[in-house]
């Protein structure tokens, strides 16, 4: 897993964020970016962040067979003791970030046990969850959403724990999203189903699917960017053919954000300026020569797909209402919610609207369900991971938690593994790479403990690229 050791920067401070064996800080120009990861071999299949990265695919792809999803969350479930008690021997470096991912935890479970109203209303689908534990089988159909979906919420959480500890390469991290978005956009191009005129599978609806092919595409013209290599416009394009099947305005608008942000994050101010230099200038003509509004009907008729206008009048006028009456949850209930997973039933019963449907927006969602204080630690955990300036390869994974920042305002996939499965790589991704206290000389490294130095065989540190200022190896050991 992850090797913290305590190294020295060119003006003899310390270095508190130097990573572990295969990779090195190089630091150049006063910005640090992280080295290109070692070349793949067998042993790599055996390393912890390879094992957790697996976990990525089986839920993206995971629909494709039964219980397929409860297989991820078993999975994730069995890898958590084994790095609480590697955390509890100090094999692992405790770090800040576990603090709140055990908060909001603590929240949810909260706000699930003790709900501040109950309701006998049954979902539309009965969950599948039964079908793989007998012990759920005489459970409320309501109930077994309500777990459904709390087990995928923590399942997330868990991805992002099980990350921070075993620390991946983001170029790996980035390479597992791109493929296994690829490979989903494979099957649902060749075996999906097209409910009125719009793309679906993978057990999910149109605006979900899109929501699950827009990070792919992002990670994929990031790796285009960052490996220059014009191969991964390949799977940028199968993801983008398929998404622009699902017809979903919402992961239209998300794809757009998450892929300016992989081209010019990282980049010069010079680079940004010339960007809303040339939107401005692009706007101005559209406008100037009638363009703007023809541009826009197209765009519209884009998403729109067979629904006419009225529909899509309806279908906006629906999420305001829902909005609303989210609002007001959050109002009469600010500190512990109404309950998690218990929007869509509270819904169904509130005059005035009797439709069993969720919030469609993620942040609504935590603070109506959960409570203002649970969303305001996910946003915490949110701006630990996307609000820093991330050097290098490290912005493909910023990249994707912007395209999220959007998909949040439209969705609610963080329960989902499928759909969410993204999103919580990404942040794991990022807070495995924060700034880390180094282990004091009472917990000396993993290396350093079993006599290793940083190649991980016994020999001399692995060097990098010459730069003007370079950290290869340890500088200071215990």
């Amino acid at each position: 897993m992850g090797v913290f050791r305590r190294r020295t920067d060119g003006d003899g401070s310390r270095d508190r964020s130097s990573p572990g064996p295969g990779h090195s800080l190089i630091v150049t120009g006063g910005a640090r970016d992280v080295r290109p990861p070692p070349a793949a071999g067998l042993r790599d299949l055996v390393r912890p962040a390879t094992v957790v990265l697996l976990l990525v695919p089986v839920s993206m792809l995971g629909a494709t067979s039964t219980g397929g999803r409860f297989t991820v969350v078993a999975a994730t479930a069995a890898l958590v003791p084994v790095v609480a008690t590697l955390l509890a021997l100090g094999v692992l470096p405790f770090r800040l970030s576990y603090l709140w991912l055990a908060l909001f935890a603590g929240l949810l479970l909260v706000s699930f046990f003790r709900p501040v109203m109950t309701t006998r209303v049954a979902p539309p689908v009965r969950p599948r969850l039964a079908d793989h534990l007998d012990v759920l089988r005489a459970a409320a159909p309501l109930q077994l959403s309500r777990l459904a979906d709390l087990a995928g919420l923590l399942c997330g959480l868990a991805l992002t724990g099980l990350l921070i500890a075993s620390r991946p390469h983001p170029r790996q991290v980035a390479r597992v999203i791109a493929l296994s978005g690829t490979a989903a956009a494979a099957y649902v191009l060749v075996r999906g189903q097209f409910v009125h005129a719009r793309l679906a599978g993978l057990g999910c609806n149109p605006n979900y699917l899109g929501c699950l092919l827009a990070a792919p595409l992002v990670t994929a013209v990031g790796l285009t960017r960052y490996t220059r290599n014009p191969r991964w416009l390949l799977p940028a394009a199968l993801c983008g053919l398929a998404l622009l099947q699902t017809h979903s305005r919402s992961a239209f608008l998300a794809a757009a954000v998450g892929v300016v942000c992989a081209v010019f994050l990282g980049r010069s101010w010079r680079a940004h300026a010339l960007l809303a230099a040339g939107l401005a200038a692009g706007a101005g003509v559209a406008a100037a020569t009638g363009m703007l509004g023809r541009l826009s009907r197209h765009l519209a008729n884009l998403g729109a797909a067979d629904r006419t206008a009225t529909d899509l009048h309806a279908s906006n006028g629906q999420r305001a209402q829902v909005a609303e009456l989210a609002a007001r949850v959050i109002a009469d209930h600010p500190f512990r919610g109404i309950g998690y997973a218990l929007f869509p039933a509270y819904a169904q019963r509130s005059p005035g609207f009797a439709v069993y449907l969720g919030t469609h927006d993620e942040y609504l969602r935590l603070a109506a369900e959960a409570g203002v204080p649970a969303l305001l630690v996910f946003l915490v955990l949110f701006g630990l991971g996307v609000l820093r300036r991330r050097p290098g390869e490290l912005a493909m994974p910023q990249a994707v938690l912007l395209t999220y920042v959007v998909l949040l305002l439209f969705a609610n996939p963080l329960a989902n593994p499928v759909v969410g499965v993204a999103f919580w790589g990404a942040l794991g991704c990022l807070l495995a790479w924060r700034p880390c206290r180094a282990p004091g000389p009472s917990r000396p490294s993993i290396a350093v403990r079993l006599g290793r130095s940083g190649d991980g065989r016994g020999g001399a540190p692995v060097p990098g690229p010459a730069s003007s200022m370079q950290e290869a190896g340890s500088h200071a050991r215990h």
